[in-house]
């Protein structure tokens, strides 16, 4: 039988809810029974599940609530049902696997039972009923109200049939699983009496179980990394697979999605990471198939999941305007990359560890990479004593909960050996005393109690007081359990200042990116120590995963948790493996050398013993690349077969659990003669001689072998190349060398010859084989040639609309117009005599010149159309309409063929809503409270508002958003509205925001608070928004705990372009000269977007000036290409430090012209 047997200590983890919770007594309801319980699994197969439940006492407490004092019953571990209002009764649940395709059903056998009565053990009161959740809001406990039922307490019968109900089935990485709740507590609130299963059989009947595939899918999405904490999740893992188990393949494997601009700057951590034995697979965004946007970045990660080497982890690197977060659709519609690890099936439950390092420029990723490698390089200095040191800091608010759960965390890690220090502000804690436990060094902090998006509020801890930390190569891993510190969607959140900061701060950052809940949070933080600590889950993934799992199996699968796995994000690296106590040092034996070809290389690692599951990596210490990898074994010993095919020496590294990382090296030795590769060169005299593999041409490889031997060859040296793809064919593969003397190099300067394959494409490596033998023996060494090919992509285009069209840069119904595509060469080669062809099949445009010449387009260049496309519109079901078009794109006298599409938009440019039409008004997404109304309007008859009914206020703590259809924007566009609002000033805000990726992210124009009684007028500039764009408005309004008023009327929405204006800023050939648009939003709060024209390819500087002229931060700096360019500031200088409200200036210079424009920045 295997039981799961749950320690007393998981007592400590009853719930205590927004209430004052007594001192409890155990109830014993078995002899010789203690706090705890025991749920055994008595049998598993294909056709039935059977689990045993043993519950030995209760606990009972008394807890005081705004209505009183209730009685709370608690089982050890576990949760409780979840209708506000009914009485809080303890709920026995389990995970438990299920075979693929099986339909289960559920029986219940009781047992033995029991009954007593509440007054009998001394309690003469009601049993608590469950209450809504309470946020961490500053008064919000007092504002939610107190939910009681009344019908069912006042009924004079039980309440709580003795049930099992059993989840959706969930995917869990390959093994499918089920959550079975068994309800075994019964209580009639009129008498008192409560009714008690003790003991009871739970039966899964299963029927249609697949066994070959449950068996197939576990073996092919087997996981070191994940299995681990699903072991211990699953009350019968690896009931279905065979017996005779694989072991977990290594390296683990790791999927980095980076933005394009962070590609070089991330290589120090893709290196390390492969040196360690991860083995690393890095995607630009570029290369996503769709393009950078959620559905298509999580395709591509499912495909990979679903390919040769399913990832364990997943990294993201870049913030929302890089790798954009789902916007979810749960309360407050936090931001997640949770579906960026949802892999199978329909649920909400990951399948690998996904976090993100968001840093908005390659200086923030340096800095974060700095910490990263020298927390686990060992780049500590001095006393080390921090690695073992945890700090806790809670608010005054609620301290009952907050400092509750602290102690228990604390409790649970010094039974560990952690030193544990608190700062609570109920008992004077401070902002200088987190300072000083920052500085004096801690391996984890957890923050419990309110926050914002850039603050801990109580004790209050700033983003500039992260800045002006000095805990340099002291870094911590912060775990949050606050409202909105991991709101990622802003311009920089509390979290994101905590990874981005330079030499100080964390490595990591557990947070949430919206209100979060007193009790909720509180299990979740318990369940994340149990598992970092108790249960051995030090790497920051897997804490995270299993505890969040194990909060699933406490409340259940109820809309709240679901929305807790979304709203809290890990930002920093999953993968960080977190110390909790001084390292120790690693003393490993390896070989010194190891001779040329198959060898087995013997590893023992030791501490002062044997030390266990160290990851032993071996690699070429010139290229990285890994050789083997693997665990040592309970004696410390790991065996490790390779086979070399170089003189590179080979590195060593071995990390382990709390163990600084070791890094050795061993070379590789020969005897007697060893003739290989040396090096080569290529050449294209046939072709257009550029030295350079491409498309279609015969090249020439000049080639040297070099004896790295002792002695001479035995007899002469015969060379043969061969190539195992399909990139190239090889026309000349022999060549005599002859005697190669030790140490020498001999050259065959004629070359082998070998044919590229017309359908190579850039970047394509070809791999080679040169098979050297003399008389006695033979060598073998491998290496490759790099094909540089155009690489042609859309880039952008402008319509052409002059008279008797209305001359303003846009396709219209009804117009003939000229059309310009450019393209842009993101290949190694320069693309030739270019053309293209554009096609269409759709109904509402008709191509009547679908032909044009681009000429030569250099490498990381773009051209033009010389000869505009000509296009006819017609009059498509709405606006804007976007139509689909194909290039067929040729270069190189049509060797390469290649294809892209994009989406023009034929549309009557801008928006205009006077809220009197009902079909216009039904196309918004309109949020809580917003709604039309008669009862005041700018332009008769009706409005937008947003408060309750026609003239009553709005609510607490609302974050509601009305959103437009979405419309195309025109050249020079303007937005204005009629509004008028009565907000509490400084504390509840509308919003005028606007997003050109279809929600995924907004950008702010504009914030009111306070009184404006009479209906205004209010206009922006959006001209900085590229012609054409995809375009939505979101007026959102957000309030506080307290104090409401009527709240937003809004009226005749519009969004004009000037008539007769065609300006392109697409189009970096058009204008001929420099330009420098006005940044939006102009004045700006927390970020604002900066874009410029370069009409030739010219080095550049774009920087943020003081009004006295004092250099704030360089924005854009390099060589670059004729184009469009744009890039944020978020109103920081160049340390990261926050700047004040006042007037900046940024300056562009390109060659010997300047231009400048001005910005306000209002904080």
């Amino acid at each position: 039988m295997n039981h799961r047997t749950i320690r007393s200590l998981a007592a400590l983890i009853l719930a205590i809810s927004a209430t004052a919770a007594l001192a409890g007594q155990w109830v014993p309801l078995a002899a010789d029974s203690h706090p705890g319980r025991t749920v055994g699994l008595s049998g598993a197969g294909p056709d039935a599940i059977t689990l045993d439940v043993t519950l030995p006492g209760l606990d009972i407490s008394e807890a005081k609530t705004k209505d009183g004092a209730y009685i709370l019953l608690s089982v050890p571990d576990q949760g409780y049902n979840t209708e506000p209002g009914h009485p809080k009764l303890p709920v026995v649940s389990e995970w438990v696997e299920i075979p693929q395709g099986a339909r289960v059903e559920a029986f219940l056998e009781v047992i033995a039972e029991q009954s007593f009565n509440l007054k009998d053990k001394g309690f003469d009161k009601k049993i608590m009923p469950v209450q809504l959740p309470v946020p961490k809001m500053p008064g919000a406990e007092e504002k939610v109200p107190f939910r009681i039922d009344q019908t069912v307490y006042s009924n004079n019968e039980f309440y709580g049939k003795a049930q099992v109900t059993l989840s959706q089935p969930v995917q869990m990485r390959g093994h499918r699983a089920v959550l079975v709740s068994f309800w075994p507590v019964a209580y009639n609130p009129v008498s008192g009496d409560i009714k008690v299963i003790t003991k009871a059989r739970i039966i899964l009947k299963l029927s249609g179980s697949d066994i070959a595939r449950t068996r197939k899918m576990a073996t092919r999405y087997r996981s070191a990394a994940y299995d681990s904490p699903l072991s211990s999740t699953l009350i019968n893992y690896g009931t279905y697979e065979s017996s005779a188990k694989a072991v977990p393949a290594l390296p683990i494997n790791q999927l980095i999605i980076v933005g394009d601009e962070y590609y070089d700057a991330l290589t120090p951590l893709v290196e390390w990471d492969t040196r360690k034995g991860y083995r690393v697979f890095v995607t630009r965004t570029s290369e996503i198939p769709g393009g950078a946007d959620t559905a298509s970045i999580r395709q591509y990660i499912k495909s990979q999941y679903d390919g040769e080497n399913p990832p364990d982890f997943v990294l993201l690197v870049g913030d929302v305007d890089v790798i954009p977060a789902h916007i979810t659709t749960s309360v407050g519609n936090p931001i997640s990359d949770l579906y960026y690890s949802t892999m199978s099936g329909s649920d909400y439950l990951p399948d690998l560890y996904v976090s993100r390092i968001s840093v908005a420029d390659t200086t923030q990723l340096y800095n974060y990479i700095v910490k990263y490698l020298g927390y686990q390089q060992g780049s500590w200095t001095g006393d080390r004593s921090w690695m073992q040191k945890a700090f806790f800091t809670a608010s005054n608010d609620n301290y009952a909960i907050t400092e509750g759960t602290d102690n228990y965390c604390i409790a649970l890690s010094r039974a560990h050996g952690i030193v544990c220090d608190s700062a609570y502000q109920r008992l004077g804690g401070s902002t200088v005393d987190i300072t000083n436990a920052f500085n004096d060094g801690t391996t984890i902090m957890t923050y419990t109690g309110h926050g914002n998006y850039d603050l801990w509020a109580s004790p209050a801890f700033y983003q500039s007081n992260v800045n002006a930390l000095t805990n340099e190569n002291m870094y911590t891993f912060i775990t949050s359990f606050a409202c909105l510190t991991g709101d990622y969607n802003v311009g920089e959140c509390f979290a994101e200042t905590w990874i981005r900061v330079a030499n100080k701060g964390a490595v990591a950052f557990f947070g949430s990116s919206e209100e979060s809940y007193w009790d909720e949070d509180d299990i979740l933080q318990k369940y994340l120590y149990n598992t970092f600590l108790d249960s051995g889950y030090a790497w920051i993934g897997g804490m995270i995963v299993k505890s969040k799992l194990d909060y699933f199996r406490y409340w259940g699968n109820i809309p709240t948790t679901k929305r807790y796995f979304e709203m809290y994000n890990i930002l920093g690296s999953g993968a960080i493996d977190l110390y909790t106590r001084q390292p120790l040092a690693l003393t490993v034996s390896h070989p010194a050398t190891v001779t040329l070809g198959p060898a087995t290389v013997n590893v023992n690692v030791t501490a002062g013993a044997a030390v266990q599951n160290a990851l032993v990596c071996l690699t070429y210490k010139s290229s990285g690349a890994i050789l083997a990898s693997g665990y040592s074994d309970a004696s410390g010993n790991a065996s490790l077969d390779i086979v070399t095919t170089s003189i590179d020496s080979i590195g060593v590294v071995v990390t382990a659990h709390n163990c600084a990382p070791y890094a050795g090296q061993i070379n590789v030795s020969v005897t007697g003669p060893c003739v290989l590769h040396y090096k080569h060169t290529v050449d294209d005299p046939a072709g257009n001689g550029d030295g350079e593999a491409n498309p279609g041409e015969s090249m020439i490889m000049p080639l040297w072998v070099k004896n790295y031997g002792s002695t001479i060859s035995t007899g002469t040296v015969k060379g043969i190349l061969r190539t195992t793809g399909s990139q190239a064919a090889v026309t000349d593969s022999f060549y005599n060398f002859g005697l190669v003397y030790s140490g020498d190099s001999v050259q065959y300067a004629a070359g082998y010859k070998f044919t590229v394959s017309p359908a190579c494409t850039n970047g394509a490596v070809i791999p080679f084989t040169l098979e050297c033998h003399d008389t006695e023996n033979s060598w073998t060494t491998n290496f490759s040639v790099k094909v540089s090919a155009p690489k042609l992509w859309y880039s952008t285009y402008c319509i052409i609309d002059p008279a008797p069209a209305n001359n303003n840069g846009f396709a219209e119904p009804g117009e003939t117009d000229s059309l310009r595509v450019f393209l842009k060469n993101k290949g190694l080669q320069t693309a030739d005599n270019v053309t293209a062809i554009l096609s269409s099949s759709d109904p509402y445009l008709t191509i009547v010149s679908d032909s044009s010449g681009y000429g030569n387009i250099q490498p990381d260049s773009a051209g033009g159309s010389v000869i505009p496309y000509l296009l006819t519109f017609g009059t498509p079901p709405q606006n804007p309409y976007y139509a689909r078009l194909r290039l067929q794109m040729k270069t190189l006298g049509g060797a390469v063929v290649q294809y892209d599409s994009f989406m023009l938009a034929i549309a009557s440019p801008g928006f205009y809503d006077n809220v009197e039409d009902s079909i216009l008004t039904n196309r918004y997404q309109a949020g809580d409270l917003w709604h039309t109304t008669e009862y005041t309007s700018y332009s008769p008859t009706t409005c937008w508002r947003c408060g309750v009914g026609d003239d009553q206020n709005y609510l607490d703590n609302m974050n509601s958003s009305l959103i437009t259809p979405e419309f195309a924007v025109g050249s020079q566009a303007t937005v204005s509205f009629w509004h008028k609002y009565v907000i509490e000033n400084g504390y509840d805000y509308g919003f005028l925001e606007y997003s050109t990726d279809g929600g995924s992210s907004w950008a702010e124009l504009a914030s009111y608070t306070g009184n404006l009684s009479t209906w205004t007028q209010a206009s922006y500039d959006i001209n900085g928004i590229p012609l054409g764009s995809r375009v939505m408005l979101r007026f959102r309004f957000t309030s506080d705990y307290s104090l409401n008023y009527s709240g937003w009327h809004i009226d005749d929405i519009s969004v004009t372009t000037p008539a007769g204006v065609a300006v392109r800023p697409e189009e970096p050939k058009l204008s001929g000269v420099l330009r420098l648009n006005r940044s939006h939003p102009n004045p700006m709060r927390s970020n604002a977007v900066i874009s410029y024209q370069i009409p030739s390819k010219s080095p550049i500087t774009l920087t943020v000036y003081n009004i006295l002229g004092q250099t704030i931060r360089m924005l854009d700096s390099g060589e670059k290409a004729p184009g469009l360019y744009q890039v944020n500031w978020d109103g920081r200088d160049s340390r990261g430090n926050s700047m004040a409200s006042g007037i900046y200036f940024y300056r562009l210079t390109a060659g010997t012209v300047t231009l400048t424009q001005k910005l306000i920045l209002v904080r």
